[in-house]
């Protein structure tokens, strides 16, 4: 990775909690937008609309990611399930599945 993106990483690391990050990736916002490319715009409108969950979440290192994978498992096997006649069948397939 170059210096600029280490740098950018280790403010994550650095923060003691997420307002002093939150404080400090908007100081970062305003630097890069002076740069005036393209992706780095574009990049700091999303860092900025998702500043407090990104702020949370570099503070706390909690996801969702349990939520979203049991979610996509539950998506699968309604797919390949399709037309069993009880619901019933349906929860131990996903039950199974999951475990």
């Amino acid at each position: 990775m170059t210096a600029a993106v280490d740098r950018f990483h280790l403010r994550f690391e650095l923060a003691r909690n997420p307002d002093d990050l939150e404080q400090d990736l908007r100081e970062w916002i305003v630097k890069a937008k002076a740069i005036r490319h393209r992706g780095i715009i574009d990049f700091t409108y999303t860092l900025a609309n998702w500043l407090r969950p990104i702020a949370n979440f570099a503070h706390e290192r909690l996801t969702n990611a349990a939520t979203e994978g049991l979610s996509n498992v539950i998506r699968y096997v309604k797919r390949i399930s399709y037309g069993l006649p009880k619901f019933e069948h349906l929860r131990l397939r996903v039950l199974a599945q999951a475990m």
